[in-house]
């Protein structure tokens, strides 16, 4: 049987807890102020746990944690405090305190947070602080584990990201302003506006969850208004909304960065008169609640483009949170794994996984982009599909994908020192053929004109002092920068390739002394030997033969849409990274469909 000691100066309060804790079979002592509780300590130091009162009569409570640290007593210690002074329970867990409750609370999340101390104790470690912010306060947790102990819901973490957003809730929460919670999706998001509920004055009152995202615009009035009965074809009964199910107690909007621009001006309706009309009622209804909205979308970038009122993002945006993502958060990935696991044993009654020493580090340096969401999926997986209980790196691999240095594909040099190690030649193949303009068509007519243009030359040569006149629009590829026609990739050449030079660019020749020069090289023999028509019309014929086999708008389509994947839908950074003008990646995309 524990020992507890209570510390508390309002007698009735006091003593309705220590009947309360004797009913669940502690053996309950109390205090109503700290000498009284120095003076049984001094008598009697074999305690399990202290709880006290922040604000007694004659000093605080960290005066009895203090005492009992400077005398070695290594006792669990709770400290209970107003909702108005939850900055002071901050303090305390600094101090050394165990955990804290806010007052007025419900009596089985004491006793959760007793039995938890008392575990931690036991076993010689620090506790972890539970949240009840995942099921309603009036609810005890009844998950066991193998060892009999009760299955927590969630935990807050103890790194450095986790301690500084579960203190900044702590300040907040007491607090009746709105609160506008931002992160990545799969961060727990919900799961702070819950315990920011909890720890409010509003605890006692209804928390209601709302998906915005969800919400189509035609309906968006009842979802959040509710109606009256008539109202409309199939309104038989009357039904309320989520303004006058959570009246008195907290809102929580999610997604709401989603919302439709014109349901924005009804809810900012409602939240500045504080009153609400169901759908087909004449009557408006009080509302008092506290709003806490949540989003994944930049809210200021919205607002700049006009999806978005800057009024209601003012309005809803009073106090912003941050949510950390899972990997900057250390440790406590190795904390919600162990949850999890626990979690996942209960449900369905499996023995609980557990992990190495190796693949809990794969576990740490893993990048989790989606975050508490995805871990809570891979550890689900693992607990039903692993036959191990205990997995290693090997099994760990199997249901964690891996993580991708870079998703952009292949470029090519320009400057010659090409040391890039392509993973796919397929993909080498497509960038020069999509640099080429993505159409070896083109190819084929500059090598026709090409042929023709050293055909005259040839037949020019042996006329010495003879220039053929030339417009100067004409253009020519200079025959010195284009390889023989030989080594023009071609798709039936993918595999295996050993290296792949880059492909220089070609410029046109307007200079009519240039072209004479030319000519005047083949005519003395100097350029690459001798013509060889037949052997460059089976080329030519080749390229045009896997041209019509080749589907390149199928090539540059698959280029826009991965360059725009990588870009995360970024229209001026995709054509920049393909070397086109954004004029000419819109007619494509129009083109595509995309």
């Amino acid at each position: 049987m524990a020992k507890i000691l209570i510390v508390e100066d309002d007698l009735s309060f006091g003593t309705l807890i220590q009947t309360w804790l004797r009913k669940k079979g502690f053996e309950v002592e109390k205090a109503t102020s700290v000498k009284g509780a120095l003076l049984l300590l001094e008598k009697d130091g074999d305690r399990d746990l202290i709880l006290s009162d922040f604000r007694l009569p004659d000093h605080d409570g960290l005066a009895v944690l203090k005492w009992a640290q400077d005398h070695n007593l290594r006792i669990p210690f709770i400290v209970m405090t107003s909702y108005a002074e939850v900055q002071n329970a901050v303090l305390a867990m600094k101090a050394g305190a165990t955990d804290y409750i806010a007052k007025p609370f419900q009596p089985d999340i004491l006793l959760e947070k007793i039995q938890e101390a008392l575990r931690a104790h036991a076993s010689s470690q620090p506790p972890t602080p539970l949240s009840d912010a995942s099921a309603p306060a009036a609810q005890p947790t009844n998950g066991t584990t193998e060892g009999g102990d009760a299955v927590p819901r969630y935990i807050e973490g103890k790194s450095e990201a986790s301690r500084r957003l579960y203190d900044f809730v702590s300040l907040v929460a007491p607090t009746p302003m709105s609160v506008l919670i931002l992160g990545a999706s799969g961060t727990g998001k919900e799961y702070v506006a819950r315990r920011i509920h909890e720890l409010s004055p509003r605890a006692d009152k209804p928390f209601f969850a709302l998906d915005c995202g969800a919400i189509p615009r035609e309906v968006a009035a009842s979802e959040f208004f509710g109606y009256v009965k008539g109202a409309f074809t199939g309104a038989d009964q009357d039904k309320k909304g989520a303004f006058e199910t959570a009246n008195g107690g907290t809102l929580f909007l999610d997604e709401m960065g989603n919302l439709n621009y014109e349901v924005q001006v009804q809810l900012l309706r409602a939240l500045q008169e504080r009153k609400i009309r169901p759908v087909g009622s004449t009557h408006e209804i009080d509302i008092d609640l506290r709003l806490v909205c949540a989003t994944n979308e930049n809210l200021e970038q919205r607002v700049a483009e006009g999806k978005f009122r800057e009024d209601l993002y003012y309005r809803l945006n009073t106090i912003p949170i941050n949510m950390p993502p899972l990997r900057e958060r250390g440790n406590d990935i190795l904390l919600l794994f162990r949850l999890f696991a626990m979690q996942m044993a209960e449900k369905y009654r499996l023995p609980k996984i557990s992990l190495s020493d190796e693949a809990k580090q794969i576990m740490l340096k893993y990048k989790w982009p989606g975050n508490v969401r995805q871990l809570k999926n891979i550890t689900e997986q693992m607990s039903v599909l692993s036959r191990e209980r205990e997995i290693d790196a090997q099994t760990l691999t199997q249901f964690i994908p891996r993580d991708e240095e870079s998703t952009q594909l292949a470029t090519i040099q320009k400057d010659g020192n090409d040391d890039h190690s392509y993973a796919s030649e397929r993909e080498l193949l497509y960038k020069i053929l999509y640099e080429l303009r993505g159409n070896v068509s083109d190819l084929r007519r500059e090598m026709n004109s090409l042929r023709k243009q050293l055909d005259e030359a040839r037949q020019l040569g042996g006329t010495s002092g003879y220039v053929s006149p030339v417009q100067p629009s004409t253009q020519v590829a200079p025959v010195s920068a284009v390889a023989p026609v030989s080594a023009v990739p071609t798709v039936s050449s993918v595999s295996p390739v050993p290296s792949v030079s880059p492909v220089p660019s070609v410029p046109p020749i307007t200079d009519l002394d240039e072209l004479q020069h030319i000519r005047q090289e083949m005519a003395a023999g100097g350029m690459r030997g001798a013509y060889q028509p037949e052997a460059e019309d089976a080329e030519i014929e080749e390229i045009k033969e896997e041209n019509e086999n080749l589907n390149l708008s199928d090539l540059s389509k698959q280029m826009i849409e991965k360059a725009l994947e990588r870009n995360n839908g970024n229209r001026k950074k995709a054509a920049e990274e393909l070397g086109i003008s954004d004029r000419t990646l819109y007619r494509k995309i129009n083109k595509y469909k995309l």
